[in-house]
């Protein structure tokens, strides 16, 4: 992206993940804060949608308003307080220069020479949205799980994508997949690569 245009800044995010900021001015002058080969972590908000949502609202971003908590301890602002599963990074020029450094698996962190190379970046957030509806979210939970399948990653021995399995067990056994279900994406997946 950088050897493509003229940018400063790459926000290598996914189609359901929606930049935000209080505005232009602060997302800029947060990003002109970050240390020279450095990522910025930003929080990462995910929302699901409820049987309680206004079925009548097609816009996702005003439909959906059930979110995870990430709680009051978690703050972009305290390096000590921020949790790499629930942020999305930003990646500055220097990324492209650097042949050591690379964006983690679902784009939460950047390591540099194996080392985590990332500071907080509170101008700005990520709204992610990764289930929009029932139909959608079994689509996915079949997909995802079959690409797990197929790459031959064991998700126990690796820590990475239970979830996948967890939730086609759960559309398997069922035939279907629930609220519940919908909601439990939030604890299963919301810091995996859902």
């Amino acid at each position: 992206a950088f050897q493509e245009g003229n940018s400063d800044f790459v926000f290598p995010n996914d189609g359901d993940e929606i930049l935000q900021s209080a505005s232009r001015t602060a997302l800029e002058t947060s990003l002109d804060k970050l240390p020279p080969q450095t990522a910025g972590v930003l929080r990462w908000q995910t929302y699901v949608c409820t049987a309680a949502d206004d079925a009548g609202e097609l816009c996702p971003v005003r439909r959906m308003t059930f979110r995870h908590d990430l709680g009051v301890d978690w703050n972009v602002a305290l390096p000590s307080r921020i949790n790499a599963e629930y942020c999305k990074t930003v990646v500055g020029r220097w990324f492209a220069e650097q042949p050591g450094a690379w964006i983690y698996e679902g784009n939460h962190v950047v390591l540099r020479d194996g080392k985590l190379a990332v500071t907080g970046c509170p101008g700005a957030g990520i709204a992610h949205f990764p289930v929009r509806s029932l139909d959608q979210l079994s689509q996915k939970v079949s997909l995802g799980w079959l690409s797990c399948v197929a790459s031959g990653r064991d998700p126990e021995a690796t820590g990475l994508n239970s979830h996948w399995k967890e939730m086609f067990e759960r559309l398997r056994d069922n035939g279907a997949l629930s609220w519940e279900d919908a909601a439990l994406v939030l604890y299963l997946g919301v810091a995996s690569t859902f």
